[in-house]
C-alpha cells in the first residue's frame, strides 16, 4: 500500500489550493493484524463450528459483519489505515522539488495510525524520536493535532524530524487509489498488493 500526503491538489481531491506539499508513503500489512483472507478463513472456520446443542458458535463474526455495515466511510477508512505501517516513498515542496532531507532517509520515515484510549492517534518518526498526535477524519479531510514527542537529540536527523513534524500538523485531503491503476489510468502488475493513499495539504 502506498500513501501520499500532498500539499498540492491531485486527482480526486477536494482541495482548491494551488500551493501544496507532497508526501508519498507506502504501507505494508501489520503482521499483528489479520488480513482480509485471514478474516474470511476465520469466518469460514467459525461458521463450521457448532456446539453440541446445534448452536452456531459464529456470533462474533456475524457481529463484526453487522458492525462493518454500520460503519461510516470515515470509520472504514480509519480501520483500513490502521492495518498498515506506512513508509515514505517521496516528498515534494510547493515547487514540486524533492525535500532531500526527508527523501534521503525515506526508508527510516515511518507512520502508523492507531487507537489509544478510544481516540484516533498516529505515530511517526524519522528513526530517532517517536512523535504522536491525535487526528480526525471527516470525509477526505484529515486533521492532525499538535503532537507530542520524545526528546532525544538526533544529531543529523534533527532537521528532518522538525520538518516531518511540521508537515504532519494541520489539514490534508486524502485519496485512496487502488494498486491496479496508475495516475495515467494504466494497469499495474496484477500481482501487486500495493494501494496508494494520497493527500493534499495547503500552505
Amino acid at each position: 500500500m502506498t500513501s501520499s500526503v500532498k500539499k498540492r491538489p491531485i486527482r480526486f481531491t477536494l482541495l482548491p489550493s494551488l500551493l501544496a506539499l507532497s508526501v508519498v508513503l507506502s504501507a505494508c500489512q501489520d503482521t499483528s493484524l489479520p488480513n482480509e483472507s485471514d478474516v474470511q478463513e476465520g469466518t469460514q472456520t467459525s461458521a463450521d463450528a457448532i456446539n453440541g446443542d446445534g448452536i452456531d458458535m459464529n456470533a462474533d463474526a456475524v457481529t463484526d459483519d453487522i458492525q462493518m455495515d454500520k460503519m461510516s466511510a470515515e470509520e472504514k477508512m480509519i480501520a483500513n489505515l490502521s492495518r498498515y505501517r506506512w513508509t515514505l516513498l517521496s516528498v515534494m515542496d510547493k515547487g514540486a522539488q524533492p525535500l532531500n532531507m526527508l527523501t534521503d532517509i525515506k526508508d527510516q520515515v515511518r507512520l502508523s495510525f492507531n487507537q489509544y484510549q478510544g481516540e484516533n492517534t498516529l505515530s511517526y518518526s524519522v528513526g530517532c524520536n517517536t512523535m504522536s498526535a491525535g487526528y480526525q477524519l471527516q470525509g477526505h479531510t484529515l486533521t492532525i493535532e499538535e503532537g507530542m514527542s520524545t526528546k532525544m537529540s538526533c544529531g543529523e536527523l534533527d532537521k528532518a524530524e522538525n520538518s516531518l513534524s511540521q508537515l504532519m500538523q494541520g489539514e490534508s485531503q486524502l485519496t485512496l487509489m487502488k494498486a491496479n491503476s496508475t495516475k495515467d489510468g494504466d494497469a499495474k502488475d496484477n500481482n501487486s498488493q500495493d494501494d496508494s493513499l494520497k493527500g493534499d495539504k495547503p500552505y
